[in-house]
């Protein structure tokens, strides 16, 4: 075998979608397929929610098996997946339970007891801002909540780490992963020891961390056995698929990519050599998780899609309101956006981070009641609903855009990745209201970026450079170009 040829594999798990992605490098060009999806949701069971882990293994199983099937032989493979949850294993390293999901109220238990100060401290300890997502205020809520589930856990691995021990046995972390539980030091690249003890928390029960472009571990050989596929190593690359995809834009040399990964969250920043952790950066709100071998990005993690996606499964997924040749639309994002366009110009503005649209019941009355208490028009129709998300949402992107801007390292074109940047309409008023340029895809910037990085460990990629090259040879791009900003629009306040 020429040592430029590879096969490899990206497990790709989002919030709202698991895929699985075959990637042939020939020394030349980064040739991919995507062998495997599932759509996938958070599952409530008396009151608490949940993610079907075991569903979401086997469908990476049955895309291994396809991978194998294409390429005849797979030379390594690489997770990434969304950040903060985690599972518990516990005696004989079995899981103890489906892990709980970040929309439960357990992280806002443990976070609501810190004073401002606290939470201050927190930060200047790790870099991280103090979220009720992050894994360590999870931890928190839930100790109290099912003390029996944590008195017996032996290990807690982050939802990629728990996916890697599930294919390999081997139980291990990487920087950016586990920087998103705020247990991890971004400035000193380590476990944040005070953190532990300031909470009680047994460092032993997480696992080592396993450098960029080194092996994980090797396939279980009864999955082996099961699929018929050859053996193969798992190779470290970013777990978290914001930094995976980071990764994986196309950038100048020495340029600092400012970006929106857009998804079910939108996370909106820019990729740096080392963190800022100053009082600027604390007072804006903004976290330092840890990027691609050694890099930050410096970063707001902001509610991205999530809204308009609870919107069409509320509304069932058809609407009679608009329907371009008499056929329904809400069911079609296409229709969607073409109804948003018929709307022209704003209904309303809301404040997508606003704790109401976290996990209501209805994101529908939360929209209304938000309005109605901020003195704006109710929406008449349904596709109004998500014009009024599609303007808030570009408006909150521009603050954070602003922000960085203040703050002197936010310069050049903003690059747009991620599955929502498919969102045409989307991404021309994020042009429109921040007043730049706006560079779109790779559309599977964490597959590609998951790809490229596992050329890290045959010697192929050598650096972080040579990782985006081979990622653009892959990856499409689109431009938008301003068409004037916007006169100014701000976010209301709700009322009481």
């Amino acid at each position: 075998m020429n040592k430029e040829n590879w096969n490899s594999v990206a497990i790709d798990c989002g919030n709202s979608s698991i895929r699985v992605v075959v990637g042939e490098y020939d020394g030349e060009k980064l040739r991919t397929t995507l062998v495997r999806q599932m759509g996938h949701k958070e599952i409530q069971i008396n009151g608490c929610w949940f993610w079907d882990i075991l569903a979401i293994f086997n469908c990476i199983k049955e895309g291994l098996r396809e991978a194998y099937a294409r390429v005849g032989h797979i030379h390594s493979a690489g997770i990434s997946t969304w950040g903060i949850d985690y599972g518990l294993l516990g005696e004989g390293e079995l899981l103890l339970a489906n892990p709980l999901c970040h929309r439960n109220s357990f992280g806002e238990e443990g976070l609501s007891a810190l004073t401002a100060e606290e939470r201050r401290e927190l930060f200047d300890q790790t870099g991280i801002h103090c979220d009720k997502i992050n894994t360590v205020f999870q931890i928190l809520g839930y100790r109290r909540r099912f003390p029996v589930f944590w008195r017996n856990a032996k290990a807690l691995l982050l939802i990629p780490d728990l996916l890697n021990y599930f294919l390999t046995g081997e139980k291990n972390t990487d920087t950016s992963i586990v920087s998103t539980s705020q247990l991890f030091d971004v400035t000193a690249g380590n476990y944040a020891a005070g953190i532990f003890k300031r909470f009680d928390i047994d460092p032993d029960l997480l696992p080592p961390l396993c450098p960029h472009g080194k092996v994980r571990g090797t396939l279980r050989p009864e999955l082996v056995a099961e699929l018929g596929i050859n053996s193969f190593p798992v190779v470290s690359v970013p777990g978290h698929d914001t930094a995976a995809a980071v990764a994986a834009i196309p950038t100048d040399s020495g340029e600092k990519p400012l970006f929106i990964s857009s998804g079910t969250w939108s996370l909106i920043g820019v990729e740096l050599p080392k963190p800022m952790v100053n009082a600027k950066v604390f007072q804006l709100g903004l976290t330092n998780e840890a990027g691609a071998l050694g890099t930050t990005t410096l970063l707001k993690n902001s509610v991205g899609l999530f809204i308009a996606q609870r919107l069409r499964q509320e509304f069932g997924g058809v609407s009679e309101e608009y329907s371009p040749g008499g056929k329904t639309a809400i069911e079609d994002w296409n229709s969607i956006v073409a109804g948003i366009k018929s709307v022209g110009r704003p209904t309303g503005i809301i404040d997508p981070n606003d704790p109401v649209f976290f996990n209501p019941p209805s994101m529908r009355e939360a929209i209304s009641t938000y309005l109605r208490r901020s003195g704006q028009r109710q929406p008449a129709r349904e596709i109004d609903y998500f014009r009024v998300v599609y303007d808030s949402l570009a408006l909150s992107y521009r603050a954070v855009v602003e922000s960085l801007t203040d703050l002197g390292i936010a310069t050049g074109d903003l690059h747009i990745i991620g599955g929502g940047c498919q969102n045409h309409l989307l991404n021309q008023i994020t042009a429109d209201l921040t007043g730049r340029r706006v560079v779109v895809g790779p559309v599977e910037a964490t597959s590609l970026g998951v790809l490229a990085m596992e050329l890290l460990h045959p010697g192929i990629a050598s650096d972080l450079a040579a990782v985006r090259k081979v990622a653009a040879t892959a990856g499409t791009r689109e431009v938008y170009e301003s068409r004037g900003r916007w006169d100014n629009p701000v976010i209301p306040e709700a009322g009481g």
